[in-house]
């Protein structure tokens, strides 16, 4: 038998944040969509201007409004940019985390290959290969970092999910920033032409949309960070 609820007391401005997600929702309102100005949303809502200024400032935070002078507040973004942002410092000071964090970017880099394939161009590979070349030209690893990210940025974007792609700042940019932490109790690290070698078979199998070898290949290009 499902138990009574415990009944939650809202405040105003709870309601008001709620009313206005409500209101960008049901008028499938997109990115760049105007919104009423405040004189219209306190008098719709009932509300005073500082309990609206105080619920939009929840969204501005979010980063989903922006407002510009003289012509007021808009939708800004509907999808995060980097929804990790604030639990990034957290993240590689624990241990147990940061192992965590390359199992995430092999599952999901893993996971991506169906819809990678699917959605690949002639110009994703050309674009995957440069970024491996690059790579190649480094004196050192750590110089390598740049067209790392960029090669895996891309990869991931390949699948076309926005989801994915909001991610990355944190599976991609962070881990890279974070290698020499994440790596310590791996393996030795590997060579940039290794690295690079393996970038390329990696858009090799991705040209030739051999699912099963770019499983293998993408597995084995982390295999210094999980084997120890």
């Amino acid at each position: 038998m499902e138990q009574p609820k415990r009944i939650i007391r809202r405040t105003t401005h709870d309601a008001t944040i709620d009313a206005i997600r409500d209101y960008i929702i049901k008028n499938r309102l997109e990115v760049g969509a105007q919104l009423p100005t405040e004189h219209e949303l306190c008098a719709s809502f009932g509300i005073s201007r500082n309990i609206l200024r105080e619920a939009m400032r929840h969204f501005r935070t979010l980063g989903i409004i922006e407002s510009k002078s003289k012509t007021g507040a808009f939708v800004a973004r509907l999808m995060p940019e980097n929804p990790f942002e604030g639990y990034m410092p957290f993240i590689v000071s624990q241990v147990r985390c940061q192992s965590e964090l390359v199992e995430a970017r092999q599952v999901i880099e893993v996971g991506a290959i169906p819809f990678i394939l699917s959605n690949k161009t002639g110009k994703d590979v050309k674009e995957l290969r440069r970024f491996a070349d690059e790579m190649r030209l480094k004196a050192t690893v750590a110089e390598c970092a740049g067209p790392d990210m960029l090669f895996h940025a891309k990869l991931i974007r390949m699948a076309g999910n926005r989801i994915l792609e909001s991610i990355i700042p944190l599976i991609v940019n962070f881990f890279e920033q974070n290698k020499t932490v994440i790596g310590g109790r791996g393996k030795k690290t590997k060579s940039q032409a290794r690295i690079a070698d393996e970038h390329l078979a990696i858009a090799d199998a991705v040209a030739s949309g051999d699912a099963v070898k770019l499983e293998l290949l993408t597995i084995s290009h982390y295999d210094n960070y999980l084997n120890t």
